[in-house]
């Protein structure tokens, strides 16, 4: 069933890697539907200070995808087999799936690699990816079947380690939508129409002034000259005013007489009003030349009516995946001559979720025009009618759509959606006045397809009408209605057999089997719905610290020498240590350094921080005053201090706590300030989804915890920027999150920052889980040397509650 486009228009915002509206605000993308064709229109952002500016930028190609990209398949096997051509053995390995062990792989290749093919080495870093090493270095491996799902990969590539060259085998989730094509395309043109035509003077009716509409597209972005009798003006801006408009016009000539008034009464259009010496009669169209005009916008359609899609949908309703665009693109000040030998630079947009609803209106049900949910979907009738049907009435159906233009086609398929094979008449005639009426089986034939649809053919040798010529109406009787002549009692309808069941006794019959299935099958689960019990709430306590020091919170300017406030380190290379002491802090100032001795390490106080232990593996530095402890972030070269980092509460989320169809909210409040304070500090806040994991091993085990996993991906994460020197400056900001179970148990949730409520990041996989709220990734501003200071922290207000 043809769908139309889904049209988008947003900005990308360069500076911080997401999709905004042209003010710079964050936009939620809209829900979309498998089988949609989404095009985006893509304009660029780039901010000057604190407002945001339109940008151009060179691109030279795009891509952008929806789904989880290199996840692991969720579900079936694949087989591996060494390529025939070049010699070795084709036959396949046993199946194999993403939880296969080094063991099994490696019995798998042994198997049908025989003694061509030896493996040395196996590992596997990750589920679903196994990086074996052979003896020989050229080994033609290849993927034999595929029937992982959802619709995945699996990737075989080999690739050198110093000396030795591996093999990886990677599965991983193909996308449910890709694109790797766009184009530059221009919006609208300005032009100018004729709103009124002037007129002179006439006994019945005074004069008239012309009246011309100049419209201005949106989407334009260039300049352009108007023309008028031979005159040209000035240079028009795609941004300029009715009151430029009409200066620029009556510039045109030097007598400075006003001839035009330009007015605005609808938006993008100026009502240009010719008046003075050009009243009160007709005038020739303004013309316009477009002088100059920007790049076209870079438009791409993303396909969801992939394969991937579907079999994504197949058992849930809908499903949230990542969205990522990026281009490659060149320097603004490289000139276009030199694009193609100049170096190009890539760059992600944005990478955020969208979610893609399983479509609900598929392409059969267009098959039959006419919908008639009394009587659903069925295998066709082939009888036309019964003797206990009474046919009432009549009905029409017309067209005279049908034909070929260029002759060829000899048969057309005509769908009157009637709803009957019982034709009182079938007429078809020369679609003209007085057009005379064709002849079955001469002019035409007719064959009865079902009671939808007819097939109209034109014998051999016969011109085929052109589209338009021929119109054909259909008089059907009907609608047919059925009646029951008369009625049993269940108890009335008796076997016709010997020994035979009467109704009554076979339903029991089958009352009893269902009876002992529903004791056998598990109870669905119930969803009980008391409207008025109040909400269950969650109580959570305040958090209130002045760190460091052992000053009470609130203890105003009645504080002592303020500590040393440490910076973030940016290193992109950690120094491993197996062997401590720890040498001298000033002569490692921005560096840092990892425990790795296999031991718990003390780290020495100072500068208002006390003497801490740091565990195996841990991360340390110094900037120049004194060692303390950090937290890298992520993959990046970011190092922030941990002293700063403060867990304000954890919870633990059951699926028994909240039933199918409630939401669970959660909303507090967090107060940073500084203290004495010689530094503007940042930090950020994040809301964190994890599950808790259990120790299997020595099996069997109890109930136990042996970690909870926290997702990398926060459900919210927000900077925060905190003042320092100067009048002490205090304010809340207020952040939350909702989590929606739906009455298909699937998850979805949005994110509170201050006032606005957006879309996760991230949620949690099940409706158990873990939730906690920190602040991480605490620094000092660069230039400011040996910063001290107290930091306040105060998180009040939170509330949890399931509704």
């Amino acid at each position: 069933m043809s769908r139309p486009p889904v049209y988008l228009s947003p900005y990308a915002d360069l500076d911080n890697g997401k999709l905004v509206s042209a003010e710079g605000s964050t936009i939620a993308l809209p829900i979309l539907t498998q089988g949609d064709s989404v095009v985006f229109s893509l304009r660029f952002l780039a901010r000057v200070g604190d407002s945001p500016r339109e940008k151009q930028i060179n691109v030279r190609s795009l891509y952008a995808s929806a789904g989880s990209i290199m996840a692991v398949p969720t579900g079936g096997t694949f087989t591996l087999l060494f390529d025939p051509e070049i010699g070795a053995s084709s036959a396949e390995t046993v199946e194999l799936s993403m939880y296969s062990g080094i063991g099994s792989i490696e019995s798998a290749l042994a198997t049908v690699g025989g003694e061509t093919y030896t493996v040395l080495e196996t590992k596997s870093p990750a589920t679903g990816c196994w990086l074996i090493r052979f003896e020989q270095d050229d080994v033609p491996l290849a993927l034999g079947t595929n029937s992982l799902s959802p619709e995945s990969f699996v990737r075989i590539r080999s690739f050198e380690e110093g000396s030795l060259t591996w093999h990886e085998i990677r599965c991983m989730q193909a996308p449910l939508g890709f694109v790797s094509a766009f184009e530059r395309v221009l919006g609208s043109a300005p032009s100018v129409t004729r709103a009124r035509e002037g007129a002179q003077a006439t006994d019945d009716a005074p004069a008239s002034n012309e009246l011309q509409n100049l419209l201005i597209p949106l989407e334009f972005r260039g300049a352009f000259f108007l023309r008028f009798e031979g005159r040209v003006t000035r240079l028009i801006g795609n941004g300029t005013g009715i009151v430029e408009i009409a200066d620029a016009l009556n510039a045109m000539w030097s007598d400075k007489l006003v001839r035009f008034d330009v007015s605005n009464v609808e938006a993008r259009k100026a009502l240009i009003e010719f008046t003075g010496p050009l009243a009160g009669d007709s005038r020739a169209l303004i013309t316009l030349t477009i002088s100059a005009f920007e790049p076209g916008v870079c438009t791409f359609t993303l396909p969801l009516d992939r394969a991937a899609c579907a079999t994504a949908l197949r058992t849930v309703p809908e499903v949230t995946v990542p969205l990522e665009i990026g281009i490659e693109y060149i320097d603004d000040d490289i000139a276009e001559e030199d694009w193609d030998t100049a170096p190009r630079r890539t760059l992600t947009l944005t990478q955020q979720s969208i979610t893609i609803r399983r479509e609900l209106v598929y392409d059969e049900l267009a098959v039959r025009p006419v919908t008639d949910w009394q009587h659903p979907p069925q295998p066709r009738n082939y009888i036309p009618y019964t003797p206990d049907q009474i046919i009432h009435g009549e009905r029409h159906y017309t067209e005279s759509a049908f034909g070929d233009d260029d002759g060829e086609i000899r048969s057309f398929s005509i769908v009157h959606g009637l709803g009957s094979e019982q034709y009182a008449a079938l007429v078809v005639r020369e679609n003209v006045g007085g057009g005379r009426v064709l002849v079955l089986g001469v002019d035409y034939n007719i064959l009865l397809v079902d009671d939808m649809e007819v097939s109209l053919t034109i014998p051999d040798g016969l011109a085929v009408p052109a589209i338009g010529d021929w119109t054909l109406v259909i008089t059907a009787a009907g609608p047919a209605s059925a009646f029951q002549v008369h009625t049993h009692t269940i108890s009335q309808v008796v076997g016709d057999t010997e020994g035979a069941l009467t109704l009554r006794a076979e339903l029991d019959a089958i009352s009893a089997r269902v009876a002992l299935i529903e004791d056998l099958v598990p109870s669905p689960q119930q969803i009980v719905r008391v409207d008025d019990v109040e909400a269950e709430a969650i109580t959570i306590g305040d958090f209130l610290e002045l760190f460091p020091g052992k000053s009470a919170p609130d203890a105003g300017l009645a504080l002592p020498r303020p500590p040393a406030l440490f910076p973030a380190i940016h290193d992109a290379v950690a120094t491993s240590l197996t062997v401590l002491p720890l040498s001298d802090a000033t002569a490692h100032a921005g560096e840092v350094f990892q425990n790795n001795t296999g031991a718990t390490i003390t780290l020495p106080g100072g500068f208002g921080r006390r003497t801490g232990t740091l565990i195996n593996t841990g991360a340390y530095g110094s900037d120049g005053r004194s060692w303390y402890p950090l937290t890298r972030r992520g993959v990046t070269n970011s190092y922030f201090p941990r002293d700063y980092e403060k867990e304000f509460f954890r919870i633990g989320i059951s699926s028994q706590m909240w039933a199918l169809g409630d939401t669970f909210s959660l909303a507090f409040d967090v107060d940073l300030s500084l203290r004495k304070a010689t530094t503007s500090m940042v930090f950020r806040v994040v809301i964190e989804a994890g599950a808790a994991t259990q120790q299997a091993t020595p099996s069997p085990v109890g109930l136990n915890l042996d970690a909870v996993v926290w997702s990398e991906t926060p459900m919210l994460s927000q900077s925060i920027l905190v003042g320092g020197t100067g009048a002490q400056v205090s304010y809340q900001h207020h952040f939350g999150v909702s989590i929606r179970r739906s009455l298909l148990d699937v998850l979805s949730g949005d994110k509170l920052i201050y006032r606005s409520w957006t879309a996760a990041d991230d949620l949690p996989v099940a409706p158990t889980f873990a939730l906690r709220a920190r602040l991480v990734d605490a620094d000092t501003e660069n230039p400011v040397a040996n910063a001290v200071g107290f930091v306040r922290v105060a998180m009040t207000g939170a509330a949890a509650q399931f509704s």
